[in-house]
């Protein structure tokens, strides 16, 4: 109940905080062209930028398989007695949705939004 709150309480001071401004859809995109303050930029400052910006598409990428797998199953379980071709057309069907529409949008706060659907049915 606490993490809840403190996560509730944290979108509503950021939403109110960033209303009327140009933020990007996610707020780790704001880092792009990181260079903690130092001209010429420092190469070290292009691994911070890319580790930053690139996290939710790698946590997307490795949380996408477990809940595929998850929400398949659960489809299963409405149907009597499928059979392992069923199964694996399932588990197939759960991906393609989200990666197709991932080929056609290069906005990778819609992409992760698109991909975190499947987890509320």
């Amino acid at each position: 109940m606490a993490i809840t709150f403190a996560v509730l309480l944290l979108g509503v001071v950021v939403a109110v905080a960033l209303e009327g401004t140009n933020a990007p859809s996610m707020s780790n995109l704001a880092w792009s062209g990181y260079n903690a303050g130092l001209d010429p930029r420092p190469w070290w400052t292009y691994i911070i930028e890319y580790i930053i910006i690139l996290f939710p598409a790698f946590n997307v990428l490795t949380a996408s398989p477990l809940v595929g797998l998850v929400i398949a199953d659960n489809i299963c379980k409405y149907i009597k007695e499928p059979s392992k071709c069923t199964i694996a057309l399932l588990r197939i069907a759960v991906w393609i949705a989200p990666f197709i529409i991932a080929l056609f949008s290069h906005d990778l706060g819609i992409i992760s939004s698109i991909a975190g659907i499947p987890i509320f049915f």
